[in-house]
Parts: C-alpha cells; structure tokens; sequence
C-alpha cells in the first residue's frame, strides 16, 4: 500500500472508530435502562466468571496482535493514531466546499457536484490566496470527506433541511419505541441497537463520506426503517388492507416491466460491459498489445460514449502508443467536455495540449497549457511545456506562426 492509501485509510478507520466510541456506550445506556440491571452489579455478583471472560478476551487480543502483519502495526502506534495532519487536508477539501455552497446555498449544485465543480472552486480560491496549493498532496479531491458538506453542495439548505426534518422524525420515533414500557422489551432492544448504529454513522459523517458507500447506505435505511417499522406497528399506524383494484391496470404490468429493462440495460449491463472491456484494454496495454488495447477500448467507449476515463484513456493511446494525433484529438476533446471528476481537470487540459502541441496547433496549445496551470498552478508537466511553447514563440516570428 502506497503512503498516501495508508494515509487516508488509517483516517478512515479513526473516523470509524470515533463513531463506535461514542455509540457503543449509547447502546450500553439504553440496553440497561431497558433491561433494568446494573452492569457494575452485574460485575460484582459474577466476579470469577468476569475475570475468566476478561482473561480470555485478552489473551484472544494477543494472540490477534502477534499475527497481524507489520503494517497493522505500524498503523496503531499511538502516534499515528494522535496525528493531525490529515486535519490540515480535509480543510483544504472543506474550504472548496464552503466556497461552492455559497454559490448556490439554497438548492446546490446537484448530485455529484463537488467531484465535478471542485477544481474551479480551488482555481478561484488561488486567485485571493496564492498559498492554497502549497503543502497540498492531494489537490485532487473526489470527496469533501465530510457528508454533511457534501449534501449541501449536492442540494443546498433544502435538502439539508429536508434530510433533517426526515431523520429527526425517525429518530424521534426510535427514541419513543426505546423509552416506553408498554412495547415488548426485544423490541425495545431491538430500536435502541438500530439508534445506537445510527448514531455512530452520523458522526463517522463528519469526516467521512459515508452515504456514498453503498453498504453504509443500505445499513442507514435499514436502521431507520426498523425504528420507524416498530413505532408504527407498536402505535397501531398500520394495518392490513385490501388494496383497490383499477381496470388498466393489468396495462401497467409490462410498462414496469420495460422501465426496469431499460433501467437495468442502460444504468447496470451497458456500463458493466464497459468496465469489462476496459479492464481487457488495460490488460492488453500492460502486454503491449496496441491492436488489442485499440479494439477494446473503443468497445469501451461504445458501450459508455460519455465517460471520461475511456475516452482519456483511448486518446493516450492515440498520443503515445499509436503516435497519430489527430484520432486522439477527438478523444481528449470529447473528455474535456464531458468531464465528471474521474480524472484531475489539469490532466485533461494538459493531454489536450499535448495533442494540440504535436499537430503544430502552439496557440491552443498554449491556451491549453495556461488552463492546466489554471486548475493547479504547481503542475510541474504543463509548466515546463508552456516554457517550451513560449521559448518557440520568441524564436520565431508569429506571423510564420500562424501560417504554420
């Protein structure tokens, strides 16, 4: 693992851990008012058999301990669990996502959005503050590492409120289901665990983009709908009933049928080929295969025209294996417009230079140069080509230049 996965692995998991810090006590409190025993009495009356539990636990962490490997290690030390200076990144991430939620505070700027509009927030944040990229490692970003920035880039305070109003409800209900007496006592125990849980994903939110990993998703639902699945059958808000039968609607069977086809052809197999064909485009070019690598990678791109990746990827190709520029152009053109965050934004300014630059075009390549730079001043590739670019245009006249 390289030094900056590990980097953010290892704040993932102290944001984990933060989470079952503060939830798992929560549970606790909740599981001995609701069962009405003490654990300090429980301790006390089993003394022998808490010792013998303990002890084996121990021993069982020990021998854990012993055949983890050297990188677990390494990543436990105490100083590495006390670092900050992933801090001072994140709030390089968080300053972007203020900016652009001041754009749009209200409504956002859609799903997705920070990942795609994030390089012209740090852009017009170098303009007021030439020191923003310096010790910056990752000024990538596909994530604001925070959720709740990240709903109010997606969606504004609408949303944020909306998603409020919606949780707190829920979890207003849980927190009834667990404090009365009159519900059975394994399903009391049952909602103060999903709200215990609940609690632990939203504050792992605060520094982590939790709602974007689907089985964290998945969990959160689960855990709402069960608190509110409690509440409603314990309050009598539910009922068995006959749904009305309407005469068209044996039509609408084979319309849902076709909208989940087409769902599933163009959101699910489409993109899966794709990501197959791709895959054996990487393989081929590892084994220095150009003709294969050209025929999948194409098949790529015709089974998802708009993505990034493929079309960057089948433009490099052009540009540095097969050597001819102008089937390349298109690709990277087509990359900078369809943009979506897969690739930093310089890159893609930078390979259109560079396909620009070996056609002869200089001027747009310079433009495009001077757009990569734009993006991430410190882009060591772009600014020795532009040097390049503007040494040629001193050397020649610009007359000649253009004729060229």
């Amino acid at each position: 693992m390289e030094r900056h996965d590990w980097f953010w692995t290892n704040t993932f998991l102290r944001a984990a851990w933060l989470g079952f810090g503060i939830s798992f006590p929560v549970f606790l409190l909740l599981a001995t008012h609701i069962c009405k025993f003490s654990i300090k009495d429980c301790l006390k009356s089993h003394t022998r058999q808490a010792a013998v539990f303990g002890g084996a636990a121990l021993l069982l962490a020990g021998m854990l301990w012993t055949v983890a490997p050297a990188r677990f290690h390494a990543m436990m030390k105490i100083e590495n669990l006390m670092q900050t200076g992933t801090l001072a990144h994140r709030l390089k991430f968080y300053r972007a996502s203020v900016h652009l939620f001041k754009q749009t505070p209200l409504f956002g700027y859609g799903l997705w959005s920070y990942r795609n509009l994030v390089y012209e927030a740090q852009a017009e944040i170098n303009r007021f503050d030439p020191d923003y990229f310096k010790d910056h490692p990752d000024p990538k970003p596909r994530r604001v590492h925070s959720e709740y920035l990240e709903v109010l880039n997606d969606g504004g305070m609408v949303a944020a409120a909306a998603l409020l109003v919606f949780f707190l409800t829920v979890a207003r209900h849980g927190w009834r289901v667990v404090r009365s007496r009159a519900v059975l006592q394994t399903e009391r125990i049952l909602a103060a665990t999903a709200f215990a849980a609940l609690s632990a994903i939203m504050v792992t939110s605060i520094f982590f983009f939790s709602f974007r990993i689907i089985s964290t998703l998945v969990m959160t639902v689960l855990m709402l709908a069960v608190m509110e699945a409690v509440y409603l059958r314990n309050e009598g808000l539910v009922a068995e009933t006959r749904g009305r039968k309407w005469s068209f609607s044996i039509y609408l069977i084979p319309v849902l049928v076709l909208i989940l086809f087409g769902v599933i052809w163009f959101r699910g197999y489409r993109p899966f080929r794709g990501e197959m064909a791709y895959f054996k485009y990487k393989n081929a070019v590892a084994q220095k295969d150009a003709a294969l690598a050209e025929t999948k990678i194409l098949e790529a791109i015709a089974y998802d025209p708009d993505s990034t990746t493929y079309n960057l990827d089948a433009g490099f190709l052009y540009l540095e294996i097969l050597r001819d520029y102008v089937k390349a152009g298109p690709f990277i053109e087509k990359a900078v417009i369809k943009f979506n965050g897969d690739f930093a934004k310089w890159a893609v300014y930078h390979a259109r230079g560079e396909v620009k630059y070996r056609l002869g075009s200089l001027f747009e390549a310079r433009d495009a140069y001077k757009s990569a730079l734009y993006y991430y001043p410190e882009f060591l590739p772009s600014r020795t080509m532009l040097a390049k670019v503007e040494k040629v245009f001193q050397e020649e006249d610009t007359i000649t230049l253009k004729l060229k």
